[in-house]
């Protein structure tokens, strides 16, 4: 599966994932968000966040990782 069809399957989960934890305005940018991404290229996501000091930014960066992987490995 490319990465624009995970992105697009599995955009709800992303963004819900991303709420869970104050994240809002879930977006991607860069080779991915252009379609103009490899086989060995990575998806960048902005995340905006009220409390950008609080521990969660990372907790949903791992989770929206999680999500992406599974889906596209498959």
């Amino acid at each position: 599966m490319s990465s624009r069809d995970v992105l697009q399957v599995k955009r709800a989960d992303i963004v819900r994932v991303a709420a869970l934890h104050g994240g809002r305005n879930v977006r991607v940018f860069g080779s991915a968000a252009r379609g103009h991404e490899g086989p060995s290229s990575d998806v960048d996501f902005l995340v905006e966040f009220e409390d950008v000091h609080s521990s969660s930014t990372w907790r949903v960066y791992g989770r929206i990782w999680k999500i992406y992987w599974a889906a596209r490995l498959t």
